[in-house]
């Protein structure tokens, strides 16, 4: 069976000038992915004050463009976009199952009675699939709005998380 990426990406505009950068490397990582797993499907969830999808896909082409086309906004609905990339893996079969989130801030946008880390985790953890939904998380650092909590709890789950200070670093961090 082939594996699936979900890529929940940050569009808020606190990501400023570093935005367009952000969606290079997000492309980038696209043709990678693809490049050295051709048989890979993936879907986005791209987020700032509202949350939207991209269907999960083999087609590398309409995944940047899509990605090309991203427009930035105000807030951060971070747990409504990482919570929805979730659900999209737990609808697909597929034995290997990846979620990569990147996010520069602190959520203030979703409903925090319902998206929360811990609900996120606890769907992950109760999914009925032996083969758990993988979990990386970069978390730009550079404007001091990131949640440091955030990363703490995904590390005690076993997820992969990366700090890095600048978008340069996120490029590195995509590139591996």
């Amino acid at each position: 069976d082939v594996g699936v990426v979900v890529l929940v990406l940050d569009r808020s505009e606190s990501l400023g000038g570093d935005f367009s950068k952000i969606k290079e490397y997000a492309m980038n990582f696209i043709d990678q992915t693809f490049t050295t797993h051709p048989e890979v499907k993936m879907g986005i969830v791209d987020f700032s004050t509202d949350v939207h999808t991209y269907p999960i896909t083999n087609n590398r082409e309409a995944l940047k463009s899509y990605i090309s086309s991203l427009t930035s906004d105000r807030f951060t609905a971070l747990y409504q976009a990482m919570d929805e990339g979730v659900e999209m893996l737990l609808r697909d079969p597929a034995q290997s199952r990846i979620l990569v989130t990147f996010t520069d801030g602190t959520d203030n946008m979703s409903n925090q009675n319902y998206y929360n880390i811990d609900n996120i985790l606890s769907k992950i953890k109760n999914d009925k699939n032996s083969n758990k939904i993988r979990g990386f998380f970069i978390g730009l650092e550079g404007k001091g709005g990131l949640d440091t909590n955030l990363p703490t709890k995904l590390m005690s789950s076993g997820w992969i998380v990366s700090i890095p200070t600048s978008a340069s670093q996120v490029k590195e961090v995509f590139e591996k």
